[in-house]
């Protein structure tokens, strides 16, 4: 075993040498239960990543489905470690009857497939129809949604034609949001569609591919599906705090995520017009006259009580709670972000006597984040949502959430203090709390907290991945020169290169492969916790071409479906863009119904 392990190493090789040439298969066999992690005397060789941990797992355990799963290892010596380089393994399970041939094509692409008979036969769920759905009762909340996609009624279980099911017995290999999908021709019993998951998410995941399915005909052909997601964040950060958008365009939004298996909207609730010194320029006062909002009903009132909620367009407290639930209900995690210290101009006009006065036109944007105050003033903000209300729940109940913390242009020992105290606070108050990544660009000796906090990788120049990763920080791959889209302005146009996105872009390159700074991660680091693209709407005010959010609803749902694909499935592409786009033709989105009636016989 061990003349094995070190075949390909030359003598006297060093602990990292050793690392990167180990034996380890290309391809398992077919029966493999068991990756065979080397044996090297004197040294301790564990996995650290697996891309895919639900195929192989950090104990080597395979679970046979087919896949490419990534994995280093760290091999320890003493006081010496070392972390290999990425090995690819090829997870080659007993071929089913009828092979892989007949996939389903789906946005994203299922992960494993196979047919279950050797002349592949098909179930008409149009036939089946009249026998109905059966919906377990955590998924009530998306009966009425269900229901009308399917065109069936609901239906004992025993009499439906499409049974969801929530494991009884935990499947380890599905995890929090994986699922199993059979489809039994009408030869058999039982006949039918059964969908099982360990979570409601898995579920409403499995509906999505059932739907998009549909809407290639209502003919399946009988075989078994087993998807799970690559990376467990996979988010889309919409600015509505620039722009007005319309409570029920936000669900819409959701719908659209959640038909792509994206699970994480990131609302950015407040901001401001950005080219403030355009106003400098003509002689006006940007503090009084540039476009500035706060989107959520609030207590909090200025001077003469001006409101701090927006006056044009804005979401009550009872709105944001039922927004939460529904997207919670269709697998979509609600993440709302109260910006500041900087793009934070809807708050110091409340607090005047918080801003920070330089000669920079752009500081009326900016909290002084050396006073306590300012502190202060963001804790109170924060608590009228954390807290229980007059509901007896709070409005963010269950929520990760952003505190911004990007740009701020004033003393870094302030930044990271204030930074600091507002990350603690939503601790104490029993959330998860993510930032922008800045400590690269605003460093300094105040310590800022990093256990149990998440940060947005947003600009190599702000922040780091590594440096995050380092000082403790789970990190999402939201890098601008990649994941950014401006609308209708001429830089951060990642939407007029879709195909860039598809065929280029996997969550661990942070940073274009050959750029500068460019770092690629461990697929299967622990802390890499998956990536986000963003539509941020700089182009208002002063510079405004009168756009609205349904100028940006085919922007979205086109972005949304490329960017899916990397986020959920593998990095090798199942089919070319060009294909992709005609399958998203095909497939239609979230507001498009179903049809599932039968086919017309040809004359």
């Amino acid at each position: 075993m061990l003349a094995a392990a070190l075949a390909a190493c030359p003598l006297h090789a060093t602990l990292q040498e050793e690392a990167d040439n180990l034996n380890i298969p290309a391809k398992l066999d077919m029966l493999a239960k068991q990756l065979e992690i080397p044996q090297i005397d004197g040294t301790d060789v564990r996995i650290i990543h697996s891309d895919y941990e639900e195929i192989i797992g950090l104990d080597g355990k395979v679970h046979g489905l087919h896949a490419k799963v990534r994995l280093n290892f760290e091999l320890t010596r003493g006081s010496e470690k070392a972390v290999s380089r990425e090995y690819l393994v090829q997870v080659d399970p007993v071929q089913p009857k009828g092979g892989r041939a007949n996939a389903p094509q789906t946005i994203p692409q299922v992960l494993d497939w196979g047919c279950f008979h050797e002349r592949p036969k098909t179930l008409d769920l149009a036939k089946a129809a009249h026998r109905g759905i059966s919906i377990p009762p955590c998924m009530k909340a998306v009966q009425d949604d269900l229901l009308k996609e399917f065109k069936m009624p609901a239906a004992e279980a025993k009499n439906a034609a499409v049974k969801l099911k929530i494991n009884t017995t935990p499947d380890p290999w599905l995890g929090s949001e994986g699922y199993h999908l059979a489809i039994y021709d009408e030869g058999e019993n039982p006949s039918g569609v059964i969908i099982t998951a360990n979570s409601p998410a898995g579920l409403y995941w499995g509906t999505r591919t059932l739907l998009q399915m549909l809407r290639q005909g209502h003919k399946l052909t009988a075989g078994s599906i087993t998807d799970v997601p690559r990376y467990p964040v996979r988010g889309f950060v919409f600015d509505v705090g620039r722009l007005p958008v319309p409570y029920e365009f936000l669900k819409q939004v959701v719908n659209t995520m959640a038909w792509y298996k994206l699970n994480d909207l990131h609302l950015h609730l407040n901001d401001n017009f950005i080219f403030l010194e355009d106003y400098a320029k003509a002689g006006r006062d940007p503090f009084k006259e540039a476009y500035a909002a706060f989107r959520l009903e609030s207590d909090i009132t200025g001077p003469d009580s001006t409101p701090l909620t927006a006056k044009d367009t804005s979401y009550t407290k009872k709105q944001m709670s039922e927004l939460i639930k529904y997207a919670k209900a269709r697998g979509v995690n609600i993440v709302p972000e109260f910006d500041a210290p900087a793009h934070a101009l809807a708050f110091t006009r409340v607090r005047p006597n918080l801003m920070l006065k330089t000669q920079d036109p752009r500081s009326c944007e900016e909290l002084d984040a050396a006073k306590p105050e300012s502190l202060a003033f963001m804790r109170e903000l924060w608590d009228e949502y954390l807290l229980p209300g007059k509901s007896g729940r709070a409005v963010f109940e269950g929520c990760t959430v952003h505190i911004g913390a990007d740009e701020f242009k004033g003393n870094n020992e302030d930044y990271r203090k204030f930074t600091d105290g507002v990350l603690r606070h939503i601790l104490e108050r029993g959330y998860t709390p993510r930032l922008w990544g800045s400590l690269t660009m605003k460093k300094g000796s105040t310590p800022v907290t990093s256990e149990g906090v998440q940060m947005n990788i947003w600009s190599k120049d702000w922040n780091l991945p590594w440096q995050a990763i380092n000082e403790g920080y789970d990190i999402i791959n939201t890098m601008d020169s990649q994941l950014y889209i401006v609308p209708f302005a001429n830089y951060y146009r990642m939407d007029q290169n879709l195909k860039g996105l598809y065929e280029n872009f996997v969550p661990n390159q942070i940073g274009a492969q050959g750029r500068p700074l460019a770092e690629r991660l461990p697929a299967g680091h622990p802390q890499l916790l998956g990536a986000a693209f963003a539509v941020w709407n700089d182009m208002i005010d002063l510079r405004s071409n009168g756009y609205t959010c349904e100028d940006l609803r085919d922007m979205i749902a086109e972005t949304a479906a490329a960017f899916a694909q990397k986020a959920w499935g593998p990095e090798e592409l199942p089919r070319s863009f060009e294909d992709h786009q005609k399958l998203r033709q095909t497939i239609g989105d979230a507001t498009h119904g179903v049809s599932v009636k039968p086919e017309q016989k040809k004359n």
